[in-house]
């Protein structure tokens, strides 16, 4: 099934929203309440990563910022530093597919995990500042398994949002 050219950007809009704000409630509420392991994966990396390897810089971005914003304020992180980290995030990523790189799955599996480990580099610093915890202690607790699972379950996303983009063409 087509769609009408003037419904195109609205219903993939429409889609890629649903999408990301699934990913976000499953990592930030649903994967935590299963309380499998004390990391929790942070998806929204390999979805901005795979908006700006599909639909290029606008939608990443844009859906950077959202989706940044909303989860700073769901976790209560930092409401500056995390969108900005997206949004850079995707500006890197977009700028890299169009001008660097092969647009395909190895480049897509590095970026984002240099996006993820950046990602949870960043989460180190509100608890350790704290002096709640050492940095080595919340690495193997926390942060060696968000790691694993992060790149683990944003491995089925790549065929996900590629069957999204054929569909919404």
């Amino acid at each position: 099934m087509r769609l009408a050219i003037r419904k195109q950007p609205v219903v993939k809009s429409v889609v890629y929203s649903i999408l990301c704000l699934c990913l976000l409630l499953f990592s930030t509420s649903f994967f935590p309440a299963l309380r499998l392991t004390q990391g929790a994966p942070c998806l929204l990396v390999a979805a901005v990563s795979l908006l700006a390897l599909f639909e290029g810089v606008r939608y990443a971005s844009f859906f950077a910022l959202l989706f940044g914003v909303t989860e700073a304020f769901m976790l209560g992180h930092n409401t500056l530093i995390f969108p900005l980290f997206y949004v850079g995030f995707a500006l890197c990523c977009a700028w890299l597919f169009e001008n660097f790189f092969f647009k395909n799955f190895v480049s897509w599996l590095g970026y984002t995990l240099c996006g993820i480990v950046i990602y949870l580099g960043l989460s180190l610093f509100a608890p350790v500042s704290d002096w709640g915890i050492t940095a080595a202690d919340l690495f193997f607790d926390t942060t060696l398994p968000s790691l694993i699972l992060s790149v683990a379950l944003s491995l089925p996303l790549h065929p996900i949002f590629a069957k999204l983009k054929k569909k919404t063409e």
